[in-house]
């Protein structure tokens, strides 16, 4: 939940409507276990935190790293330009004609 609050490049990924009442009531009042750092005091009203942490868990999300700067890595389909699209079509087809 952390990681999806911070988000990325100051972006969060997580967000609370006016309408989520018991989220916003109960969620920045938890507290940390004592024994299991990574989870929250079950002994609190943690309803809201779990229906939320189950959504997220539905939907992983890894933050994104820039990719490697190489020549040959294939670009997005839809972020090619058509002239990208012929010159891999013309290398394939050489690349057959060869084989």
């Amino acid at each position: 939940m952390h990681t999806r609050l911070q988000g990325e490049n100051g972006l969060p990924m997580l967000y609370f409507a006016d309408s989520c009442v018991d989220s916003i009531r109960t969620i920045p009042t938890l507290q940390h276990d004592e024994i299991n750092s990574e989870d929250v005091d079950t002994d609190g009203e943690d309803h809201s935190y779990d229906e939320t942490r189950y959504a997220i868990m539905s939907r992983p999300w890894v933050p994104r790293h820039a990719a490697p700067k190489v020549a040959s890595f294939p670009k997005h389909p839809g972020a090619m330009t058509i002239n990208d699209v012929l010159r891999r079509r013309r290398a394939e087809r050489a690349a057959l004609s060869n084989d």
